[in-house]
């Protein structure tokens, strides 16, 4: 993350991100998290990434686990042109969907998406990027 900040490339969250992340936050963590999500851009959730999350749990709900939170997370880096960053690329089976490859300096030139993935813990893994 650090060095995409420092190449100036433009990083978002969605409100799913805030939520996720918000939903296992400790005590002493608010203001360091409330700065992590302050200085990124917001995704909006509209009425064209609703459609496309509801076609994406259509096809992938039953055959992969896909859940409401990631179908709208995946629609809303697809519908906005950006790579999505994640760990848990097993929530995202969708084709077409492109990934952030922190190792490919050919993306960095690219806008990215982070999302919020927790671990079911609750805890941040320390390669979360959210």
């Amino acid at each position: 993350m650090a060095a995409l900040e420092a190449d100036g490339v433009p990083t978002y969250c969605t409100p799913i991100s805030w939520a996720e992340v918000y939903a296992g936050l400790r005590p002493g963590e608010e203001a360091a998290t409330s700065a992590f999500f302050e200085a990124r851009g917001e995704v909006i959730l509209d009425a064209v990434a609703g459609r496309q999350a509801g076609h994406y749990l259509a096809r992938y709900a039953d055959s992969h686990g896909v859940e409401i939170a990631d179908a709208l997370v995946a629609a809303a880096a697809a519908t906005a042109g950006l790579s999505l960053w994640t760990r848990n690329r097993r929530h995202y089976p969708m084709p077409h969907l492109r990934f952030y490859e922190p190792e490919c300096e050919a993306e960095t030139s690219a806008r990215s998406l982070v999302a919020g993935d927790q671990p079911a813990s609750g805890e941040q893994d320390e390669d979360d990027e959210v």
